[in-house]
C-alpha cells in the first residue's frame, strides 16, 4: 500500500477549492476515489471540515509514529515473564501490568505460545496457569459423558404415571413416615395439586 506524498495532498487540497468532483481528483493523483475519499475524511480539520494538506500530512505522521510496532521477544522480556508467571499472574494480566508500568512486553497470545512451546520442551511454566495446561472438553464430543446417566430407564418403560387422586391415596399408605412429616408433605402435595 502507497502512501500519498506531500504533492498529492497539495493537489488534493487546491482541487477541492476549485470544487472538483473526488473522482475527477482521483484521475488527476492517479489513486482510487476511495483513497481520496478516506484522506479527505480522516485527514480534513475538525471543527471547520475543510481540507488543508499541512494539516492532512502533520495527521498522516502523527498516526505513523503512534502505530503499534513490532516487539521482538528479548530475552529480558521472557526472564521478566518467567518472575510474574510464577507470581501467578496470567498472561492478560502480565501484559497489562507491563503496560500500565511502561515495560515492553509481548501480547498475551504470544505468552500463551510460549508457554505451550516451553511445555513441550519439558519446562514448567503452564503448571503456574489456572487451568495448569488442560484444554476444555467440548460439549457433545464423542465420547463425552458428562451428563449421562449410568443404568437409566425410559420414562416410556418406568412405572405408569399417576392420575391426580392416585399420588394422595399412595402416601397415606406409607407406614415408615412419622405423623408430622406425612401432615407436611400432604400439606405441600396439596398445595401443588390445587395449583
Amino acid at each position: 500500500m502507497s502512501h500519498l506524498t506531500v504533492e498529492q495532498r497539495y493537489v488534493i487540497e487546491s482541487l477541492l477549492v476549485q470544487n472538483k468532483k473526488k473522482s475527477e481528483i482521483a484521475l488527476i493523483i492517479g489513486v482510487s476515489k476511495s483513497t481520496v475519499t478516506r484522506e479527505i475524511q480522516r485527514n480534513s480539520d475538525e471543527r471547520s471540515h475543510i481540507y488543508r494538506y499541512k494539516l492532512a500530512q502533520s495527521k498522516s505522521e502523527k498516526r505513523k509514529q503512534e502505530k503499534p510496532k513490532k516487539t521482538f521477544f528479548t530475552s529480558s522480556m521472557k526472564s521478566r515473564l518467567k518472575e510474574l508467571i510464577e507470581e501467578e499472574y496470567s498472561p492478560e494480566q502480565i501484559t497489562g501490568f507491563c503496560r500500565r508500568n511502561n515495560e515492553d512486553m509481548v501480547s498475551y497470545e504470544r505468552i500463551y505460545q510460549y508457554i505451550w512451546a516451553d511445555k513441550k520442551t519439558k519446562g514448567t511454566l503452564f503448571t503456574y496457569l489456572r487451568c495448569k495446561g488442560r484444554r476444555y472438553r467440548k460439549r457433545g464430543a464423542y465420547k463425552d459423558l458428562r451428563g449421562i446417566i449410568i443404568n437409566r430407564i425410559d420414562i416410556d418403560k418406568g412405572p405408569r404415571m399417576l392420575k391426580k387422586g392416585e399420588f394422595l391415596e399412595i402416601w397415606k399408605e406409607i407406614p415408615l413416615l412419622e405423623n408430622i412429616i406425612k401432615e407436611r408433605l400432604l400439606q405441600s402435595m396439596i398445595g401443588l395439586q390445587e395449583c
